[in-house]
């Protein structure tokens, strides 16, 4: 069961923002009230009108030029992050590429660029910003996945292992943070799984989402005070 709380003035970092379901989450949590940070690599112009819509909507909303795969310049985006806002709030790990072809015809980099950005990404972003949560036992980690992950796509060696990769990276992780102590709320979520605290009942969403569904389901998501009794698992389209 969820409580709803509002997004309204939370400390919210997106990666991947200028596009998809990166871009479609980015402007529904600042049209809630939040202060978005996203992240973005290369599309300087995209990030500059998503930054320009939103200031001219009243809006908060923050563009920080970040490559994933950078451990380093991850660190210092999210510190720049808490120096502005105080806390982050919410994570939304959203980036991601794919560079689709049979296994035989996939290039050395097609597979690198992939696992680092879909995998090594995760860990770098992450790794910055769950010190953060835990010294205020409070927080969100929301990682936009791929049913690939599980079960697999022609063409997509690179990409399903990536997403299996974050699944279970999202699994390990719950167990080490996600356990609420006395009202602490750090809960993780992926495309499919969200990895739980150990109780109760398991409840199953299923359904796929165009870009502005998947947005409206990390809001629900990022909205709650507290998820209760279960483990939600949320089918998508493949980014």
């Amino acid at each position: 069961m969820f409580q709803a709380s509002g997004l309204a003035d939370k400390a919210i970092i997106i990666t991947g923002g200028t596009r998809g379901i990166g871009r479609a989450t980015v402007e529904l949590f600042a049209v809630e009230g939040a202060d978005v940070t996203f992240f973005f690599r290369e599309s300087k112009a995209l990030a500059n009108e998503l930054v320009a819509g939103g200031r001219a909507a009243g809006q908060r909303i923050t563009a920080e030029q970040v490559d994933v795969r950078d451990g380093k310049a991850c660190e210092a985006a999210v510190e720049r992050v808490v120096g502005r806002c105080g806390r982050i709030d919410v994570l939304v790990n959203n980036s991601g590429v794919i560079r689709d072809n049979l296994l035989g015809l996939l290039e050395d980099d097609d597979v690198k660029t992939v696992l680092d950005t879909n995998v090594v990404g995760i860990f770098n972003v992450t790794r910055a910003v769950v010190a953060h949560m835990i010294s205020r036992r409070t927080g969100k980690i929301i990682n936009v996945s791929s049913v690939n992950g599980s079960k697999g796509a022609f063409g997509q060696t690179n990409y399903s292992a990536a997403k299996a990769g974050m699944h279970g990276f999202t699994k390990a992780l719950a167990l080490e943070v996600a356990v609420p102590p006395e009202g602490e709320t750090m809960y993780l979520l992926d495309g499919e799984i969200l990895a739980e605290p150990p109780s109760g009942a398991e409840a199953r969403a299923f359904g796929r989402l165009e870009e502005l569904g998947a947005a409206r389901f990390q809001a629900f998501v990022a909205r709650a005070d507290r998820l209760e009794d279960g483990r939600w698992e949320l089918t998508v389209d493949p980014l």
